[in-house]
């Protein structure tokens, strides 16, 4: 990130005066900084931070951050605001409507990001505040101090808390230009707050909450918030993951053989470190098959095995399996030994939250792995949870998942994920997320399924 700090002159009364850099640079800047840290001009909210819904609030929850571009050579103090934390549990935010708290008309867009240009000269502080509206109509409004020389930000992990888990908040990457730093403030929005640069707190309740931070300076206060979705406490409670659909492949003479699959996990928290969530896998099975190429259904149990949910999105499972065979629930029992298998499974995963009224939270997972032994290698491709049309994982069911099948329509994915079976930094290819129907091609099945749930929306963590 550009280290790039505005030269300040001040008096003894706090009027600022400011050297500027030639005008003929501004382009140039701006370029330089939406190409190599668009985060600094936006604030950009990370993939997989997101948070969704709870039970605080039945409407939306407005939340904005925002970044001073300090070495911009503009004609006043250009200011990004990103209202991309506000959310809704009725689904997408319809509307922004920003007052800028410097006499300006009221600003009113579709964008959760925008900026503002405060005339000189200016006393480089304002109010600032973000009403947001969602689709049902329900309105939040939120308002925060905003100082040119200070560039509030902060950090939380673990990015979904359950009730009772500590939850750190990290405010260090913060930037003061110019005054002298005092402190750090923080709300926790359930009544509670904190102060320090680095803090914990744990929700005694499960929901949505805004979280604020003040960084507080010798010329004045700079606040931004951020939502957290806390999850209730799952003592015990089994999590299970079944499968919508599954593919099963192999190699066989030179020619890949897609198979029907099917994959069921129940599963319980054992525990949580820094990075995530470990789960303990207490029963569970693959089926595959039958299909024209076996005419037999083949079933393999879980004898022990282990899964871990990444803070970053990501499902891990590693697991023993043994092949059951039919005829060893006949009378009398075969004698045919059970074959041991390694299964390893991992994807991009999601929490979603099926309803705001009870926190009904289940997994979301596209996984991709292997069952294998020193024998045979099985493929194995696996959507799990209840986004089915929601290809893009936007959290809503639109043209946008259309154009998504389109784009990869008549492509085989099995043929993509035998070439390419590990994600890039780009993530899977997009062929990968548009086999809705898990059947090896994009196709018109694939679109019917998004032109069932066209519309409907999904709440991701």
């Amino acid at each position: 990130m550009l280290d790039a700090k505005r030269i300040i002159v001040t008096s003894q009364n706090l009027t600022r005066r400011s050297m500027r850099i030639p005008l003929f640079a501004s382009a140039m800047l701006l370029t330089l900084l939406a190409v190599t840290s668009p985060s600094l001009l936006h604030n950009a909210v990370p993939v997989n931070a997101r948070v969704a819904t709870g039970a605080v609030t039945t409407g939306p929850l407005a939340a904005f951050t925002y970044n001073p571009c300090v070495m911009c050579a503009v004609m006043g103090d250009l200011v990004f605001f990103n209202g991309n934390w506000s959310i809704s549990p009725n689904g997408s935010i319809f509307s922004y409507t920003w007052d800028f708290g410097d006499a300006s008309p009221l600003y009113k867009t579709t964008s959760p990001s925008t900026s503002h240009d405060y005339t000189l000269p200016s006393s480089g502080m304002w109010t600032v505040t973000l009403m947001v509206q969602d689709s049902t109509g329900q309105t939040d409004t939120v308002g925060q101090s905003v100082v040119f020389n200070i560039r509030p930000d902060f950090s939380f992990q673990p990015q979904n808390p359950m009730v009772g888990q500590s939850v750190t908040f990290n405010g260090s990457s913060s930037q003061v230009f110019g005054p002298s730093l005092f402190g750090f403030g923080w709300t926790f929005g359930d009544s509670a707050d904190g102060s320090g640069k680095l803090v914990s707190h744990s929700y005694t309740a499960p929901g949505l909450f805004r979280v604020s931070l003040t960084v507080q300076t010798s010329q004045g206060n700079g606040q931004i918030s951020k939502t957290i979705l806390v999850a209730p406490p799952t003592g015990q409670k089994n999590i299970i993951l079944r499968s919508v659909f599954g593919i099963a492949f192999y190699n066989s003479s030179g020619q890949i053989k897609i198979l029907p699959a099917s994959l069921f996990l129940n599963m319980t928290i054992q525990g949580t470190n820094s990075t995530g969530t470990i789960l303990n896998i207490v029963s569970g099975e693959i089926t595959i098959g039958p299909s024209s190429i076996i005419g037999a259904q083949r079933n393999f149990t879980f004898t022990s095995g282990q899964a871990f949910q990444s803070n970053s999105g990501r499902l891990t499972i590693t697991a023993q399996m043994i092949e059951v065979y039919s005829c060893q629930q006949q009378q009398p029992p075969c004698t045919t030994p059970n074959v041991q298998y390694h299964l390893y499974l991992t994807g991009p995963s999601r929490l979603v939250v099926l309803s705001s009224t009870n926190n009904e939270i289940v997994f979301f997972i596209r996984l991709f792995g292997f069952l294998y032994n020193s024998q045979s290698k099985i493929g194995l491709f696996f959507i799990v949870g209840r986004s089915l049309g929601d290809v893009n994982e936007d959290g809503i069911v639109n043209v946008s998942d259309l154009a998504m099948i389109g784009s990869s329509f008549g492509k085989d994915n099995a043929q993509t994920v035998m070439s390419q079976p590990c994600a890039s930094v780009a993530g899977y290819p997009t062929v990968y997320y548009a086999d809705l129907n898990g059947d090896g091609s994009v196709g018109i099945s694939d679109l019917a399924l998004v032109g069932s749930s066209f519309g409907q929306t999904y709440y991701h963590s």
